[in-house]
């Protein structure tokens, strides 16, 4: 985990949707960009909540600075969240999934053998090609020309 400092900005109280906005800056000179989930365990424990309850809903860096700035949603409840949220903001707060391995059955790997293979019938149609139609004519020339 890097180590960054979080300074709340600004804090609201929405309570018709039951959540709180905060406004927050993420000092990380010296070091990369933190990941969402860094950020948002800092917020939990800066703001003692429940982490299915938080969500960050924006966050920017500007290049060549060490601050990032966003703003996250500390709701109440989950079902609140869950009612309130957009789908891409939830999906962005779930754990990244692995990909699947497809069957070995489907994917054959390649023999080693099969490229010599192919290089050759590649020379042979190289040599059966028909001469181009500016060959005949440099022949034709040789030809024409008396040797000194």
């Amino acid at each position: 985990m890097i180590r960054v400092k979080i300074d709340i900005l600004q804090q609201k109280e929405n309570k018709p949707l039951g959540r709180k906005e905060i406004e927050f800056r993420v000092d990380h000179v010296g070091a990369t960009t933190p990941s969402r989930l860094d950020v948002k365990t800092k917020l939990v424990a800066l703001l003692n909540a429940d982490p299915a309850c938080v969500v960050i809903t924006v966050f920017r860096t500007r290049f060549g600075h060490g601050m990032s700035e966003g703003s996250a949603r500390v709701y109440s409840s989950a079902e609140m969240l869950k009612r309130t949220e957009a789908a891409y903001v939830l999906e962005r707060h779930e754990p990244k999934k692995k990909k699947e391995a497809e069957p070995e059955t489907e994917v054959e790997p390649k023999k080693e053998a099969e490229p010599a293979a192919k290089a050759e019938p590649k020379k042979k149609k190289e040599a059966e090609q028909p001469e181009t139609e500016a060959e005949p004519k440099k022949k034709k020339k040789e030809a024409e020309q008396p040797e000194a």
